[in-house]
């Protein structure tokens, strides 16, 4: 099912495949197998889908749960996810917030709002502006975090490009960790009392304040 041309109100649509490629002015509901959205969304775009590309830029929230899902898109509002595995693209933009339950999370791009994330594995490659709560498995820190973040998970791993400009508040199955020269000015501290809400962590383990937004 393809859209070619643009709508001037709500659009509701299903099936098998969506194929969006021209503006919606006003909110974009999808349940498909396959979504694929390279027009733009005046309002809300809601998608439940398998497999969802999202490229056309969106005026308020982004709320989406499918398996795989890539995110090209500017996004002016907030953004509410669950998924299996979730790709923020280099060229992805989130004015708001990000709040994520998956199986694989990739943030590569900038998001200018607080960062909320329970999933197995975590990589962050971008640039987060607002706080950062994360609690994963594994947390691989690549990108750049501007504001405080706490960051529970069974182990933590920096790389080169990891840089922290606000305090850390962190656990890891290993104990203490030497954060090097990814924190200059602010601090990183090891709370051992983060470790029972560590060892509890599971892939799809969905929390409520992600669930609640997909019902208005």
């Amino acid at each position: 099912l393809f859209v070619t041309v643009p709508i001037d109100d709500d659009l509701y649509i299903g099936g098998l495949q969506v194929i969006v490629r021209e503006e919606v002015k006003g909110d974009l509901i999808i349940a498909a197998g396959d979504t694929k959205i390279h027009g733009n969304t005046s309002q809300d775009l809601i998608v439940a889908a398998g497999n969802a590309s999202i490229y056309g830029d969106i005026g308020d929230d982004l709320r989406i749960a499918g398996a795989n899902l890539d995110i090209g898109a500017h996004i002016n509002d907030d953004v509410f996810i669950a998924a299996g595995s979730v790709h923020f693209d280099r060229l992805s933009h989130v004015t708001g917030d990000v709040r994520v339950s998956a199986r694989e999370v990739i943030l590569d791009g900038h998001i200018e709002g607080n960062v909320t994330v329970q999933a197995s594995e975590v990589v962050i490659t971008g640039v987060i502006d607002g706080l950062v709560d994360i609690q994963a498995e594994e947390i691989l820190l690549d990108g750049l975090l501007h504001s405080t973040s706490t960051l529970i998970a069974n182990a933590i791993f920096l790389k080169r490009n990891a840089f922290f400009n606000g305090d850390v508040v962190y656990w890891q199955e290993a104990g203490p960790k030497d954060f090097g020269d990814a924190i200059q000015k602010a601090t990183a501290r090891y709370d051992s009392t983060r470790a029972p809400a560590a060892s509890r962590l599971r892939p799809w383990s969905v929390h409520e304040n992600i669930l609640t937004p997909f019902v208005r």
